[in-house]
Protein backbone atom coordinates (compact mmCIF):
# COMPACT_ATOMS: atom_id res chain seq x y z
CA UNK A 1 0.00 0.00 0.00
CA UNK A 2 1.41 3.20 -0.65
CA UNK A 3 1.70 6.53 1.18
CA UNK A 4 -1.02 8.36 -0.60
CA UNK A 5 -3.17 5.86 0.12
CA UNK A 6 -2.57 5.32 3.67
CA UNK A 7 -3.45 8.81 4.32
CA UNK A 8 -6.54 8.15 2.49
CA UNK A 9 -7.51 5.40 4.55
CA UNK A 10 -6.69 7.24 7.64
CA UNK A 11 -9.06 10.13 6.39
CA UNK A 12 -11.40 7.17 5.60
CA UNK A 13 -11.21 6.04 9.09
CA UNK A 14 -11.13 2.27 9.74
CA UNK A 15 -15.09 1.82 10.05
CA UNK A 16 -16.27 4.20 6.49
CA UNK A 17 -19.89 2.95 6.41
CA UNK A 18 -20.26 4.71 9.77
CA UNK A 19 -19.49 6.79 12.70
CA UNK A 20 -16.99 4.67 15.06
CA UNK A 21 -17.28 5.57 18.73
CA UNK A 22 -13.92 7.39 18.88
CA UNK A 23 -14.90 10.08 16.42
CA UNK A 24 -18.31 10.41 17.05
CA UNK A 25 -17.25 10.83 20.64
CA UNK A 26 -14.18 13.47 19.87
CA UNK A 27 -17.07 15.26 17.61
CA UNK A 28 -19.14 15.60 20.22
CA UNK A 29 -16.56 16.98 22.84
CA UNK A 30 -15.24 19.29 19.95
CA UNK A 31 -19.11 21.10 19.96
CA UNK A 32 -19.35 21.23 23.34
CA UNK A 33 -15.87 22.53 23.79
CA UNK A 34 -17.01 25.46 21.36
CA UNK A 35 -20.53 26.00 23.37
CA UNK A 36 -18.55 26.14 26.57
CA UNK A 37 -15.63 28.78 25.29
CA UNK A 38 -19.35 30.75 23.71
CA UNK A 39 -20.25 30.89 26.76
CA UNK A 40 -16.83 31.93 28.53
CA UNK A 41 -16.52 34.60 26.35
CA UNK A 42 -19.29 36.51 26.31
CA UNK A 43 -19.59 39.66 25.06
CA UNK A 44 -16.50 39.99 23.32
CA UNK A 45 -14.33 43.14 23.88
CA UNK A 46 -15.27 45.52 21.30
CA UNK A 47 -13.03 46.98 18.73
CA UNK A 48 -15.20 47.06 15.58
CA UNK A 49 -18.47 49.00 14.91
CA UNK A 50 -18.90 49.49 18.68
CA UNK A 51 -22.27 51.34 18.52
CA UNK A 52 -23.58 48.50 16.20
CA UNK A 53 -24.29 46.51 19.28
CA UNK A 54 -26.94 48.53 20.58
CA UNK A 55 -28.80 48.13 17.50
CA UNK A 56 -29.76 44.31 18.50
CA UNK A 57 -29.96 45.69 22.24
CA UNK A 58 -33.07 48.67 21.52
CA UNK A 59 -34.70 46.03 18.96
CA UNK A 60 -34.57 43.42 21.89
CA UNK A 61 -35.47 46.68 24.50
CA UNK A 62 -38.45 47.36 22.01
CA UNK A 63 -39.80 43.87 22.52
CA UNK A 64 -39.66 43.48 25.69
CA UNK A 65 -41.60 46.94 25.84
CA UNK A 66 -44.29 45.38 23.59
CA UNK A 67 -43.69 46.58 20.42
CA UNK A 68 -43.42 44.25 17.48
CA UNK A 69 -40.95 44.64 14.39
CA UNK A 70 -42.47 45.75 11.38
CA UNK A 71 -45.80 46.81 12.79
CA UNK A 72 -44.28 49.43 15.94
CA UNK A 73 -41.16 50.05 14.09
CA UNK A 74 -38.64 49.83 10.86
CA UNK A 75 -36.33 46.76 11.89
CA UNK A 76 -34.63 46.39 8.74
CA UNK A 77 -33.26 43.20 9.98
CA UNK A 78 -35.66 40.51 10.92
CA UNK A 79 -38.35 39.80 12.90
CA UNK A 80 -36.70 36.96 14.35
CA UNK A 81 -33.36 38.19 15.10
CA UNK A 82 -34.44 41.06 17.30
CA UNK A 83 -36.54 38.41 19.04
CA UNK A 84 -33.61 36.38 20.04
CA UNK A 85 -32.15 38.88 21.57
CA UNK A 86 -34.98 40.11 23.37
CA UNK A 87 -34.91 36.63 25.01
CA UNK A 88 -31.59 36.97 26.07
CA UNK A 89 -32.51 40.10 27.10
CA UNK A 90 -35.57 38.80 29.04
CA UNK A 91 -33.22 35.94 30.76
CA UNK A 92 -30.52 38.06 31.66
CA UNK A 93 -32.78 40.91 33.38
CA UNK A 94 -32.14 43.68 31.33
CA UNK A 95 -28.33 43.41 31.36
CA UNK A 96 -26.33 43.54 28.38
CA UNK A 97 -24.62 40.27 28.83
CA UNK A 98 -27.56 38.89 27.26
CA UNK A 99 -25.40 39.14 24.06
CA UNK A 100 -23.00 36.77 25.33
CA UNK A 101 -26.55 33.84 26.26
CA UNK A 102 -27.53 34.29 22.61
CA UNK A 103 -24.50 33.29 21.24
CA UNK A 104 -24.44 30.46 23.29
CA UNK A 105 -28.25 29.89 22.28
CA UNK A 106 -26.83 29.72 18.69
CA UNK A 107 -24.12 27.44 19.54
CA UNK A 108 -26.01 24.97 20.85
CA UNK A 109 -28.42 25.44 17.93
CA UNK A 110 -26.30 25.08 15.21
CA UNK A 111 -24.12 22.89 16.69
CA UNK A 112 -26.93 20.13 17.52
CA UNK A 113 -28.85 21.30 13.88
CA UNK A 114 -26.05 20.41 11.68
CA UNK A 115 -24.97 16.98 14.06
CA UNK A 116 -28.36 15.71 13.55
CA UNK A 117 -28.74 16.05 9.95
CA UNK A 118 -25.39 15.67 8.73
CA UNK A 119 -23.68 12.74 10.38
CA UNK A 120 -25.91 9.99 9.08
CA UNK A 121 -25.83 11.83 5.54
CA UNK A 122 -21.93 12.41 5.03
CA UNK A 123 -18.84 10.36 6.08
CA UNK A 124 -17.70 10.87 8.99
CA UNK A 125 -14.53 12.68 8.40
CA UNK A 126 -16.70 15.47 6.10
CA UNK A 127 -19.35 15.51 8.51
CA UNK A 128 -16.88 16.28 11.51
CA UNK A 129 -14.85 19.31 9.43
CA UNK A 130 -18.67 20.07 8.54
CA UNK A 131 -20.40 20.22 11.81
CA UNK A 132 -17.14 22.31 13.36
CA UNK A 133 -16.87 24.58 10.57
CA UNK A 134 -20.89 25.90 10.32
CA UNK A 135 -20.94 26.19 14.33
CA UNK A 136 -17.72 28.66 14.24
CA UNK A 137 -19.04 30.48 11.15
CA UNK A 138 -22.35 30.86 13.50
CA UNK A 139 -19.96 32.23 16.85
CA UNK A 140 -16.95 33.78 16.01
CA UNK A 141 -16.68 36.88 17.46
CA UNK A 142 -15.80 39.00 14.17
CA UNK A 143 -17.32 40.32 11.61
CA UNK A 144 -17.01 38.40 8.47
CA UNK A 145 -14.32 39.73 5.91
CA UNK A 146 -12.49 40.95 8.71
CA UNK A 147 -9.18 40.30 11.10
CA UNK A 148 -10.11 38.11 13.58
CA UNK A 149 -8.59 40.39 15.70
CA UNK A 150 -11.57 42.56 15.26
CA UNK A 151 -13.36 41.26 17.99
CA UNK A 152 -17.03 42.39 17.77
CA UNK A 153 -20.49 41.84 17.89
CA UNK A 154 -21.50 43.69 14.88
CA UNK A 155 -23.24 42.14 11.78
CA UNK A 156 -23.98 39.02 14.07
CA UNK A 157 -26.92 38.11 11.52
CA UNK A 158 -24.84 37.74 8.42
CA UNK A 159 -23.00 34.91 10.49
CA UNK A 160 -26.23 33.42 11.64
CA UNK A 161 -27.87 33.60 7.98
CA UNK A 162 -24.71 32.01 5.98
CA UNK A 163 -24.24 28.98 8.76
CA UNK A 164 -27.73 28.01 7.91
CA UNK A 165 -27.61 28.98 4.11
CA UNK A 166 -24.24 26.18 4.59
CA UNK A 167 -26.20 23.73 6.05
CA UNK A 168 -29.41 24.05 3.64
CA UNK A 169 -26.70 23.91 0.92
CA UNK A 170 -25.54 20.64 2.22
CA UNK A 171 -28.42 18.89 3.02
CA UNK A 172 -30.27 19.85 -0.54
CA UNK A 173 -27.18 18.44 -2.54
CA UNK A 174 -25.55 15.61 -0.93
CA UNK A 175 -26.52 12.22 -2.14
CA UNK A 176 -29.92 11.13 -1.18
CA UNK A 177 -31.60 7.49 -0.77
CA UNK A 178 -34.97 6.72 -2.45
CA UNK A 179 -35.24 2.91 -0.14
CA UNK A 180 -38.72 2.49 1.72
CA UNK A 181 -36.85 2.72 5.18
CA UNK A 182 -35.10 5.75 4.38
CA UNK A 183 -38.72 7.29 4.00
CA UNK A 184 -37.98 9.29 7.59
CA UNK A 185 -34.51 10.52 6.98
CA UNK A 186 -35.97 12.02 3.72
CA UNK A 187 -39.10 13.76 5.54
CA UNK A 188 -36.44 14.93 8.44
CA UNK A 189 -34.09 16.20 5.75
CA UNK A 190 -36.27 18.25 3.73
CA UNK A 191 -37.81 19.14 7.67
CA UNK A 192 -34.87 20.52 8.12
CA UNK A 193 -34.07 22.70 5.22
CA UNK A 194 -37.70 24.17 5.05
CA UNK A 195 -37.02 25.54 8.67
CA UNK A 196 -33.87 27.00 8.23
CA UNK A 197 -35.35 28.25 5.00
CA UNK A 198 -37.97 30.10 7.36
CA UNK A 199 -35.65 30.96 9.71
CA UNK A 200 -33.26 33.28 7.38
CA UNK A 201 -36.12 34.75 6.07
CA UNK A 202 -37.12 36.26 9.52
CA UNK A 203 -33.66 37.10 10.46
CA UNK A 204 -32.44 38.74 7.07
CA UNK A 205 -34.63 38.40 4.22
CA UNK A 206 -31.66 37.94 1.72
CA UNK A 207 -30.65 35.16 3.12
CA UNK A 208 -34.31 33.28 2.94
CA UNK A 209 -34.16 34.32 -0.60
CA UNK A 210 -31.29 32.55 -1.28
CA UNK A 211 -31.95 29.23 0.76
CA UNK A 212 -35.40 29.09 -1.01
CA UNK A 213 -33.67 28.63 -4.30
CA UNK A 214 -31.10 26.21 -3.04
CA UNK A 215 -34.30 23.91 -1.79
CA UNK A 216 -36.10 24.62 -5.17
CA UNK A 217 -32.99 23.47 -7.17
CA UNK A 218 -32.87 20.45 -4.81
CA UNK A 219 -36.83 19.67 -5.23
CA UNK A 220 -35.93 19.84 -9.16
CA UNK A 221 -32.67 17.82 -8.83
CA UNK A 222 -34.64 15.30 -6.75
CA UNK A 223 -38.05 14.42 -8.05
CA UNK A 224 -38.57 11.29 -6.89
CA UNK A 225 -38.29 12.66 -2.84
CA UNK A 226 -42.00 13.48 -2.63
CA UNK A 227 -41.78 13.26 1.00
CA UNK A 228 -39.05 15.26 1.48
CA UNK A 229 -41.19 18.03 -0.82
CA UNK A 230 -43.55 17.15 2.66
CA UNK A 231 -40.68 18.02 5.07
CA UNK A 232 -39.64 20.89 3.55
CA UNK A 233 -43.47 22.09 3.39
CA UNK A 234 -43.58 21.59 7.03
CA UNK A 235 -40.45 22.66 8.10
CA UNK A 236 -41.49 25.97 6.81
CA UNK A 237 -44.68 26.83 7.79
CA UNK A 238 -43.51 25.36 11.18
CA UNK A 239 -41.55 28.57 12.19
CA UNK A 240 -43.49 30.98 9.34
CA UNK A 241 -47.46 30.34 10.94
CA UNK A 242 -46.09 31.41 14.31
CA UNK A 243 -44.16 34.30 13.37
CA UNK A 244 -47.21 35.87 11.14
CA UNK A 245 -49.29 35.23 14.24
CA UNK A 246 -47.04 37.21 16.38
CA UNK A 247 -47.05 39.79 13.15
CA UNK A 248 -50.55 39.82 13.00
CA UNK A 249 -50.77 38.85 9.87
CA UNK A 250 -49.92 42.25 9.33
CA UNK A 251 -49.02 41.07 5.13
CA UNK A 252 -49.04 44.79 3.96
CA UNK A 253 -46.47 45.97 6.72
CA UNK A 254 -44.27 42.93 5.81
CA UNK A 255 -44.08 44.13 2.23
CA UNK A 256 -44.09 47.81 2.67
CA UNK A 257 -40.78 47.56 4.86
CA UNK A 258 -39.14 45.14 2.73
CA UNK A 259 -39.91 47.28 -0.45
CA UNK A 260 -38.39 49.88 1.37
CA UNK A 261 -35.38 48.06 2.10
CA UNK A 262 -35.34 46.45 -1.51
CA UNK A 263 -35.14 49.82 -2.74
CA UNK A 264 -32.07 50.60 -0.65
CA UNK A 265 -30.04 47.89 -1.43
CA UNK A 266 -31.00 47.19 -5.00
CA UNK A 267 -29.17 50.18 -6.20
CA UNK A 268 -25.82 48.24 -4.95
CA UNK A 269 -26.87 45.53 -7.99
CA UNK A 270 -25.80 47.06 -11.43
CA UNK A 271 -24.14 45.15 -13.70
CA UNK A 272 -20.78 46.91 -13.83
CA UNK A 273 -20.94 46.46 -9.66
CA UNK A 274 -21.93 42.67 -10.52
CA UNK A 275 -19.29 42.22 -12.41
CA UNK A 276 -16.15 44.23 -10.36
CA UNK A 277 -17.24 42.09 -7.29
CA UNK A 278 -17.09 39.07 -9.07
CA UNK A 279 -13.83 40.13 -10.20
CA UNK A 280 -12.55 41.15 -6.44
CA UNK A 281 -13.80 38.35 -5.35
CA UNK A 282 -11.81 36.12 -7.43
CA UNK A 283 -9.62 34.18 -5.82
CA UNK A 284 -12.28 32.69 -3.60
CA UNK A 285 -14.56 31.76 -6.32
CA UNK A 286 -12.38 30.42 -8.91
CA UNK A 287 -10.69 27.40 -7.04
CA UNK A 288 -13.93 26.05 -5.48
CA UNK A 289 -15.65 25.92 -9.31
CA UNK A 290 -12.30 24.53 -10.58
CA UNK A 291 -12.50 21.32 -7.86
CA UNK A 292 -16.37 21.57 -8.90
CA UNK A 293 -15.49 20.66 -12.63
CA UNK A 294 -12.83 18.46 -11.47
CA UNK A 295 -15.28 16.28 -9.05
CA UNK A 296 -18.38 16.12 -11.84
CA UNK A 297 -15.17 15.02 -14.50
CA UNK A 298 -13.79 12.66 -12.07
CA UNK A 299 -15.24 11.39 -9.18
CA UNK A 300 -18.90 11.90 -9.72
CA UNK A 301 -20.94 8.76 -10.61
CA UNK A 302 -23.74 9.11 -12.80
CA UNK A 303 -25.29 12.25 -14.86
CA UNK A 304 -27.50 13.18 -12.19
CA UNK A 305 -25.08 13.10 -9.60
CA UNK A 306 -22.69 15.20 -12.05
CA UNK A 307 -25.26 18.04 -12.80
CA UNK A 308 -26.42 18.30 -9.23
CA UNK A 309 -22.84 18.91 -7.90
CA UNK A 310 -22.39 21.73 -10.92
CA UNK A 311 -25.31 23.34 -9.90
CA UNK A 312 -24.31 23.45 -6.00
CA UNK A 313 -21.59 25.26 -7.43
CA UNK A 314 -22.93 27.75 -9.51
CA UNK A 315 -25.63 28.38 -7.25
CA UNK A 316 -23.63 29.05 -4.29
CA UNK A 317 -21.08 31.24 -6.01
CA UNK A 318 -24.20 33.79 -7.76
CA UNK A 319 -26.34 33.78 -4.49
CA UNK A 320 -22.70 33.90 -2.23
CA UNK A 321 -21.84 36.80 -4.49
CA UNK A 322 -25.50 38.53 -3.94
CA UNK A 323 -25.58 38.08 -0.59
CA UNK A 324 -21.64 39.76 -0.48
CA UNK A 325 -23.40 42.69 -2.43
CA UNK A 326 -26.12 43.37 -0.16
CA UNK A 327 -24.47 42.71 3.45
CA UNK A 328 -22.30 45.56 4.73
CA UNK A 329 -19.50 43.32 4.22
CA UNK A 330 -16.23 43.77 2.92
CA UNK A 331 -15.68 40.64 1.69
CA UNK A 332 -15.45 36.19 2.02
CA UNK A 333 -17.47 33.72 0.57
CA UNK A 334 -19.03 30.97 3.03
CA UNK A 335 -21.38 29.23 0.73
CA UNK A 336 -18.06 28.38 -1.40
CA UNK A 337 -17.02 27.05 2.09
CA UNK A 338 -19.84 24.61 2.03
CA UNK A 339 -19.59 23.38 -1.49
CA UNK A 340 -15.83 22.48 -0.95
CA UNK A 341 -17.13 20.10 2.18
CA UNK A 342 -19.73 18.91 -0.28
CA UNK A 343 -16.81 18.03 -2.71
CA UNK A 344 -14.99 16.87 -0.27
CA UNK A 345 -17.30 14.36 0.77
CA UNK A 346 -18.10 13.11 -2.76
CA UNK A 347 -14.10 12.35 -3.27
CA UNK A 348 -14.51 10.29 0.61
CA UNK A 349 -17.78 8.18 -0.72
CA UNK A 350 -15.84 8.01 -4.23
CA UNK A 351 -13.36 6.32 -2.83
CA UNK A 352 -15.10 4.28 -0.37
CA UNK A 353 -17.49 3.03 -3.11
CA UNK A 354 -14.10 2.26 -5.25
CA UNK A 355 -13.17 -0.70 -2.89
CA UNK A 356 -16.08 -2.62 -3.37
CA UNK A 357 -16.12 -2.21 -7.35
CA UNK A 358 -12.87 -1.20 -8.65
CA UNK A 359 -14.10 1.99 -9.53
CA UNK A 360 -13.66 5.82 -8.13
CA UNK A 361 -10.67 7.87 -8.47
CA UNK A 362 -7.06 7.25 -8.36
CA UNK A 363 -5.35 7.33 -5.00
CA UNK A 364 -3.42 10.60 -6.72
CA UNK A 365 -6.55 11.76 -7.74
CA UNK A 366 -8.90 11.38 -4.72
CA UNK A 367 -5.84 12.93 -2.16
CA UNK A 368 -5.37 16.43 -4.45
CA UNK A 369 -9.15 16.76 -4.45
CA UNK A 370 -9.14 16.11 -0.84
CA UNK A 371 -6.24 18.61 -0.37
CA UNK A 372 -7.77 20.85 -2.26
CA UNK A 373 -10.98 20.85 -1.10
CA UNK A 374 -9.54 20.53 2.56
CA UNK A 375 -8.10 23.85 2.41
CA UNK A 376 -10.50 26.04 0.74
CA UNK A 377 -12.76 24.76 3.51
CA UNK A 378 -9.59 24.71 6.31
CA UNK A 379 -8.76 28.38 5.44
CA UNK A 380 -12.52 30.19 6.98
CA UNK A 381 -12.57 27.26 9.66
CA UNK A 382 -9.23 28.65 10.86
CA UNK A 383 -9.40 32.11 10.75
CA UNK A 384 -12.95 31.89 12.57
CA UNK A 385 -11.65 29.31 15.10
CA UNK A 386 -8.47 31.81 15.61
CA UNK A 387 -10.99 34.56 16.60
CA UNK A 388 -13.02 32.76 18.87
CA UNK A 389 -9.66 31.76 20.37
CA UNK A 390 -7.92 35.42 20.19
CA UNK A 391 -10.93 36.74 22.00
CA UNK A 392 -11.27 34.43 25.07
CA UNK A 393 -7.39 35.37 25.57
CA UNK A 394 -8.40 39.25 25.41
CA UNK A 395 -10.88 38.60 27.71
CA UNK A 396 -8.19 36.93 30.22
CA UNK A 397 -5.41 38.94 29.41
CA UNK A 398 -7.01 42.20 28.52
CA UNK A 399 -4.32 42.94 25.31
CA UNK A 400 -5.16 46.47 25.36
CA UNK A 401 -7.05 48.74 27.83
CA UNK A 402 -10.84 49.26 27.63
CA UNK A 403 -13.49 51.73 28.63
CA UNK A 404 -16.71 50.85 30.11
CA UNK A 405 -20.17 52.64 30.14
CA UNK A 406 -21.02 53.70 33.90
CA UNK A 407 -24.68 51.82 33.88
CA UNK A 408 -24.38 48.61 35.94
CA UNK A 409 -26.41 47.01 33.18
CA UNK A 410 -23.58 48.14 30.56
CA UNK A 411 -20.65 47.07 32.45
CA UNK A 412 -20.54 44.03 30.16
CA UNK A 413 -19.64 45.84 27.09
CA UNK A 414 -16.12 46.89 27.20
CA UNK A 415 -14.85 49.50 24.44
CA UNK A 416 -11.35 49.04 23.70
CA UNK A 417 -9.11 51.62 23.47
CA UNK A 418 -8.41 52.34 19.63
CA UNK A 419 -6.44 55.16 18.29
CA UNK A 420 -6.87 55.98 14.49
CA UNK A 421 -3.62 56.80 12.53
CA UNK A 422 -4.92 59.14 10.21
CA UNK A 423 -6.12 61.65 13.13
CA UNK A 424 -5.10 60.06 16.56
CA UNK A 425 -8.31 59.61 17.96
CA UNK A 426 -9.10 57.04 20.69
CA UNK A 427 -12.33 55.96 19.24
CA UNK A 428 -12.96 53.62 22.32
CA UNK A 429 -12.53 56.31 25.18
CA UNK A 430 -14.32 58.89 22.76
CA UNK A 431 -17.58 56.37 22.44
CA UNK A 432 -17.77 56.02 25.84
CA UNK A 433 -17.60 60.15 26.67
CA UNK A 434 -19.98 60.96 24.11
CA UNK A 435 -22.19 58.60 25.47
CA UNK A 436 -22.16 59.76 28.56
CA UNK A 437 -22.01 62.98 28.42
CA UNK A 438 -25.36 62.79 26.17
CA UNK A 439 -26.94 60.59 29.02
CA UNK A 440 -26.08 63.23 31.42
CA UNK A 441 -27.51 66.10 29.34
CA UNK A 442 -30.88 63.85 29.17
CA UNK A 443 -30.81 63.14 32.37
CA UNK A 444 -30.43 66.42 33.59
CA UNK A 445 -33.17 68.26 31.21
CA UNK A 446 -36.17 65.37 30.97
CA UNK A 447 -38.47 63.23 33.05
CA UNK A 448 -37.87 59.44 33.19
CA UNK A 449 -41.09 58.63 31.32
CA UNK A 450 -39.76 60.60 28.35
CA UNK A 451 -38.89 59.32 25.14
CA UNK A 452 -35.25 59.89 23.96
CA UNK A 453 -33.65 58.90 20.59
CA UNK A 454 -29.97 59.95 19.18
CA UNK A 455 -29.63 60.78 15.36
CA UNK A 456 -26.20 58.35 15.02
CA UNK A 457 -26.75 54.85 13.27
CA UNK A 458 -27.99 52.76 16.35
CA UNK A 459 -29.72 54.56 18.98
CA UNK A 460 -28.53 53.79 22.26
CA UNK A 461 -30.68 56.02 25.01
CA UNK A 462 -33.90 54.56 25.53
CA UNK A 463 -31.90 50.82 26.33
CA UNK A 464 -28.96 52.73 27.48
CA UNK A 465 -31.36 54.56 30.26
CA UNK A 466 -33.66 52.19 30.61
CA UNK A 467 -36.73 54.57 29.09
CA UNK A 468 -39.92 53.25 27.12
CA UNK A 469 -38.72 53.44 23.75
CA UNK A 470 -40.58 55.61 21.02
CA UNK A 471 -43.13 54.21 19.29
CA UNK A 472 -42.04 53.91 15.70
CA UNK A 473 -39.18 55.21 13.90
CA UNK A 474 -36.19 52.62 12.84
CA UNK A 475 -33.87 50.74 15.03
CA UNK A 476 -30.76 51.85 12.31
CA UNK A 477 -30.14 54.60 10.58
CA UNK A 478 -27.22 53.78 7.32
CA UNK A 479 -27.27 53.38 3.79
CA UNK A 480 -28.24 50.34 3.47
CA UNK A 481 -31.81 51.04 5.16
CA UNK A 482 -32.15 53.83 3.69
CA UNK A 483 -31.85 55.03 -0.47
CA UNK A 484 -31.43 58.75 -0.62
CA UNK A 485 -33.94 58.54 -3.87
CA UNK A 486 -36.93 56.94 -1.89
CA UNK A 487 -36.47 58.72 1.85
CA UNK A 488 -39.49 57.55 4.17
CA UNK A 489 -41.31 60.48 5.33
CA UNK A 490 -39.29 62.25 8.94
CA UNK A 491 -41.81 60.38 11.42
CA UNK A 492 -41.18 57.03 10.11
CA UNK A 493 -37.39 57.50 10.63
CA UNK A 494 -37.69 59.23 13.96
CA UNK A 495 -41.11 58.02 15.17
CA UNK A 496 -43.41 60.09 17.66
CA UNK A 497 -40.09 60.85 20.37
CA UNK A 498 -40.36 63.01 22.73
CA UNK A 499 -36.35 63.95 22.94
CA UNK A 500 -33.87 64.22 20.15
CA UNK A 501 -30.20 63.90 20.36
CA UNK A 502 -28.25 65.48 17.61
CA UNK A 503 -24.51 65.00 17.71
CA UNK A 504 -21.82 67.98 16.70
CA UNK A 505 -19.18 66.88 14.90
CA UNK A 506 -16.50 65.32 16.29
CA UNK A 507 -19.02 63.84 18.35
CA UNK A 508 -19.54 61.31 16.02
CA UNK A 509 -18.40 60.15 12.69
CA UNK A 510 -22.17 61.18 10.69
CA UNK A 511 -22.51 58.97 7.97
CA UNK A 512 -23.83 60.33 4.92
CA UNK A 513 -27.06 59.06 4.92
CA UNK A 514 -27.75 61.02 8.50
CA UNK A 515 -26.13 63.83 7.04
CA UNK A 516 -28.55 63.76 4.55
CA UNK A 517 -31.84 63.60 6.78
CA UNK A 518 -30.63 66.31 8.96
CA UNK A 519 -30.42 68.45 5.86
CA UNK A 520 -33.72 67.08 4.20
CA UNK A 521 -35.46 67.34 7.12
CA UNK A 522 -34.24 70.19 8.67
CA UNK A 523 -36.97 73.11 8.26
CA UNK A 524 -39.50 70.16 9.42
CA UNK A 525 -37.55 69.16 12.57
CA UNK A 526 -37.54 73.07 13.74
CA UNK A 527 -41.18 73.08 13.18
CA UNK A 528 -41.84 70.22 15.18
CA UNK A 529 -38.61 70.34 17.94
CA UNK A 530 -36.70 73.18 19.74
CA UNK A 531 -33.36 72.88 21.32
CA UNK A 532 -33.59 72.12 24.93
CA UNK A 533 -30.19 72.35 25.91
CA UNK A 534 -26.56 71.87 24.63
CA UNK A 535 -23.49 70.05 25.55
CA UNK A 536 -20.25 70.19 24.17
CA UNK A 537 -21.26 67.54 21.87
CA UNK A 538 -25.04 67.24 21.86
CA UNK A 539 -27.54 69.10 21.07
CA UNK A 540 -30.58 68.28 22.83
CA UNK A 541 -34.34 68.78 21.02
CA UNK A 542 -37.88 68.72 22.99
CA UNK A 543 -41.06 67.86 20.75
CA UNK A 544 -42.92 70.93 20.79
CA UNK A 545 -46.48 71.18 22.75
CA UNK A 546 -49.87 72.55 21.22
CA UNK A 547 -48.93 76.02 23.18
CA UNK A 548 -45.41 75.58 21.31
CA UNK A 549 -43.73 74.51 24.35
Amino acid sequence: MGKMEKVIRWWVGAEPDHYSSGRQRLLIISLLAICAATFALGVPRLRFDDQDVFICLDGAWRILNGQRPVLDFYAAKGPAWFMLHALGLALAGNNARSLGYVSTIVAVLIGTWSFCVLRRRMAPAPCFVACISLMLLAVSPFPLGELPTSTSFAMTFNRYGFALAGLVLLECFLPSSCKEDSLPKQFGGGFSSGLACAVMLFVKISFGLVGLVLAGASVVLRPRERVRWLGLIAGFATFVLPILAYLRFDIPAIVREYRLLAMARGRTLTISSVLFRTWQERFELAPVLLLTLLVVLFAARGAGRRITLAAAGLLAAVGGMLLLMTNTQQTDLPLMAAVALLLVNEVTCAWMRSKADMGGPTPLAALTFLSFGLLVTGIPLSMDAAGLTYALADKVMHVQPAYHLQAPHLRALEFVKYTSEENGYDYGELFVRYTEEAMDLVKAHSAANESVRSMTVANLFSYALLRPPPPGGAVDINHSNFSEKSMPPLGFILGDVDLILIPKIPAADLTNTIKFILTKYHDELEIRYLIEAESPHWKLLRKRTMHGR
